[in-house]
C-alpha cells in the first residue's frame, strides 16, 4: 500500500509544473529538476494526507485489514486534531538540498483552530525525499506559542520533580522497614544484659550486708577482749570501736 502511495505520488508530482519557494542558489538543470520534484511531491502529499481526515473510510480499510497505520498518516491525524481542518496548505516553504540525492522540504501550513493569541494554529510539515532510494518520509510538528511551551515545560518539571520525591519517599519507607528487624534484635540483646546487671547489683548488696554483719561481730569480739584485759569486772560498755585496721 505504501509503495503504491509513493509511486502514485511521484507520477502525479512529475506531471505538475510548479516551482518551490527557495533561497537564491545556483543549481544545475538536473539538480533544479530534483528540487522542483521534491517540492511538488511535498504539496501533493499534504493534500493527500488531508483527504484521510475527510474520508475516514480510508482509515477503516486499514483497521479492517488489521494493518497498522503508517507513521506519516498517524502523525498527520495527531496534527489534524491540534490545528483543525487545513485552511492554507502552504504559508511558506523552505528547501534544503544536500547537493546529491536528498532534498528536505519544510512547509508551514495553517488550520482552522486558533492558538491562545487568537491566530490560526500552524504546523510544520517536513518532507524528505531521496531520489536514489526512491524513498521519502513525512514528519509533522505543531507550532506552539511561547506561553504554551513554557507551560508545558513547567508541567514537565513539576511532574519530574514530583516523581523524584515520590521515589525518594518510597526508598526511605523501604529503608525504615529494613531497620525494624535490627531494632527488634537489639531489644532482645539488651534484655539479658539488664538481667545480668540486676544480678550483679543483688550480689554486691548481699556482699555489703554480709560485710556489715562481719564487722559487727568483729567489733563485739574486740570489745570483749579489751574488757577482759582491763579487768574481770570491767564491761565493754565504755569502749567504742571507731575503726578496724589490719596491721602487719
Amino acid at each position: 500500500m505504501k509503495k503504491r502511495f509513493l509511486l502514485f505520488g511521484m507520477i502525479a508530482s512529475m506531471l505538475v509544473l510548479s516551482a518551490c519557494d527557495k533561497a537564491e542558489a545556483q543549481y544545475t538543470e538536473k539538480q533544479q529538476a530534483l528540487i522542483d520534484e521534491a517540492c511538488m511531491a511535498s504539496e501533493y502529499y499534504i493534500e493527500t494526507l488531508e483527504e484521510y481526515t475527510t474520508y475516514p473510510e480510508i482509515i477503516e480499510m486499514y483497521e479492517a485489514g488489521d494493518e497498522e497505520l503508517p507513521t506519516e498518516i498517524s502523525g498527520w491525524l495527531d496534527t489534524h486534531q491540534e490545528i483543525g481542518s487545513l485552511v492554507n496548505p502552504k504559508v511558506s516553504q523552505d528547501v534544503d538540498y544536500d547537493g546529491k540525492d536528498t532534498v528536505t522540504v519544510t512547509t508551514i501550513i495553517e488550520g482552522t483552530n486558533l492558538d491562545p493569541n487568537g491566530d490560526q494554529r500552524q504546523a510544520e510539515v517536513v518532507f524528505t525525499y531521496n531520489q536514489k532510494d526512491l524513498d521519502f518520509s513525512i514528519i509533522t510538528n505543531v507550532k506552539y506559542t511561547f506561553g504554551e511551551l513554557m507551560k508545558n515545560a513547567g508541567l514537565n518539571t513539576l511532574l519530574g520533580m514530583g516523581t523524584v520525591f515520590c521515589v525518594l519517599i518510597l526508598i526511605m519507607f523501604v529503608i525504615m522497614l529494613f531497620e525494624i528487624p535490627s531494632k527488634l534484635k537489639k531489644k532482645e540483646d539488651k534484655k539479658p544484659e539488664s538481667t545480668s546487671v540486676d544480678k550483679a547489683v543483688e550480689q554486691i548488696t548481699a556482699n555489703e550486708e554480709a560485710q556489715v554483719d562481719d564487722d559487727t561481730e568483729l567489733i563485739a569480739v574486740i570489745s570483749a577482749a579489751i574488757a577482759a584485759y582491763e579487768g574481770s569486772n570491767a564491761s565493754g560498755d565504755g569502749y567504742v570501736v571507731r575503726s578496724i585496721r589490719r596491721i602487719r
